[in-house]
């Protein structure tokens, strides 16, 4: 990111839950992964800020009951940190989907499927994803 992050902004990622420490990696555009607030246990999320795009996705989740909850709430707060950093583009994406119905229902709602390079946060290598991307105004 080429100017510092304002207050409102480094607040908004606190809210996401990332500490201090991560909100430094993320600013300098590393892919950043910390636990996932749900309904139940804490799942795995992975953001970055690329040129024009939030990537935010989601890595495991475990959320019996909670999920859609979990699920509106992560994009809810991934939404307002975009619309702060004044990106063009939110990317939400889930990775290695074990729930078929889940990934099925995705992908008839626009998301597609993909393969790309892992954060090395999480073992590097490759991994599967379903990704869909929205511009933001």
């Amino acid at each position: 990111m080429d100017e510092p992050l304002t207050p409102d902004q480094f607040e908004l990622l606190i809210e996401l839950g990332l500490t201090d420490e991560q909100i430094a990696e993320f600013a300098a555009g590393i892919a950043v992964v910390f636990p996932l607030e749900t309904e139940s246990t804490p799942g795995i999320a992975v953001i970055q800020a690329t040129e024009d795009r939030l990537r935010c996705g989601i890595v495991a989740i475990n959320d019996p009951g909670g999920g859609p909850k979990s699920l509106l709430r992560f994009r809810g707060k991934c939404l307002a940190i975009v619309k702060a950093l004044g990106l063009a583009e939110l990317e939400l994406f889930g990775v290695a989907m074990i729930n078929r119905e889940f990934e099925r229902a995705l992908l008839r709602h626009g998301f597609v499927k993909r393969e790309e390079e892992c954060p090395e946060a999480l073992g590097g290598g490759r991994v599967n994803i379903v990704t869909r991307t929205w511009l933001v105004h």
